[in-house]
């Protein structure tokens, strides 16, 4: 008995989200069979569950479903590669913290589906665009991480790595890398949900390829269940891709310095 209470204390969280879930549903039902919404503006979710089963069966929707992944993929990857080495450079080095700050500041806060027709003319439509626009988003994001983790680092840590003779890649490699993993770990964390919507909003204002294009597609062809169908696989791959940077991130990360948000 005392395991089952326990198991059943474990999953009382999930038992009320599903609860939550389920009375959504129930009033999506109503509000559709009462008619309050035209089906045409809000099709219930019998047909809305139908067009989400055809989906997956269709051949495009899935090859335009894997190209807006492969993009979040590139991009996130990117951004990760580049901002690192650079925030721990930029974290280490004051003089390079100085000279970059106001670009840092200034390219944090710049609106980035602003930036779509700036790349548009850039590069084009194609997914260059995309990986550019989606790319310039997370970077930040990153950096800014990378470098509060470097800044975090204690005095007395890095007068020891001086006192040991210590370069300073290998400072940065004994010393500066496993108290900044943590900031780090955490900025990707972050940029995986931000890189996803910022490459869904790139497709739906100017792509020619990613499932956003397919929503639009729908849109225009006033096919109200497959436009919901659409947002239904896209809002679980969100999910999905939300609960696995936390999941690697409790993984990776077994401690975190305090005072860390």
């Amino acid at each position: 008995m005392g395991a089952v209470r326990i198991a059943l204390r474990r999953g009382e969280p999930m038992l009320w989200g599903v609860a939550g879930l389920g009375l959504v549903v129930a009033g999506w039902a109503a509000v559709a069979a009462a008619g309050v919404v035209p089906a045409s503006g809000l099709p219930g979710p019998v047909a809305v569950g139908r067009a989400f089963a055809s989906l997956l069966g269709d051949a495009d929707f899935v090859r335009e479903y894997l190209d807006t992944l492969a993009t979040w993929a590139v991009s996130l990857g990117l951004a990760v590669v580049v901002s690192i080495p650079l925030g721990l450079l930029i974290g280490y080095l004051e003089p390079l913290a100085r000279a970059s700050s106001l670009v840092i500041d200034i390219g944090r806060a710049m609106p980035v589906v602003t930036l779509i027709p700036a790349a548009i003319v850039l590069v084009g439509l194609g997914p260059q665009m995309k990986i550019s626009v989606v790319t310039f988003s997370v970077f930040w994001i990153v950096l800014v991480n990378t470098i509060y983790g470097v800044r975090s680092v204690e005095p007395l840590a890095l007068r020891v790595a001086q006192a040991l003779k210590f370069g300073r890649v290998e400072t940065m490699r004994r010393v500066l890398l496993p108290t900044t993993l943590p900031y780090v770990v955490t900025g990707i964390r972050i940029a995986t949900g931000i890189a996803f919507v910022v490459t869904l909003s790139a497709e739906l204002l100017g792509a020619t390829t990613g499932v956003g294009t397919v929503l639009v597609s729908y849109q225009e062809a006033q096919r109200a269940d497959a436009v919901y169908a659409g947002v239904l696989a896209v809002s679980i791959t969100g999910m999905v891709l939300n609960i696995a940077a936390q999941l690697t991130e409790r993984r990776v990360i077994r401690w975190r310095p305090s005072g860390q948000e």
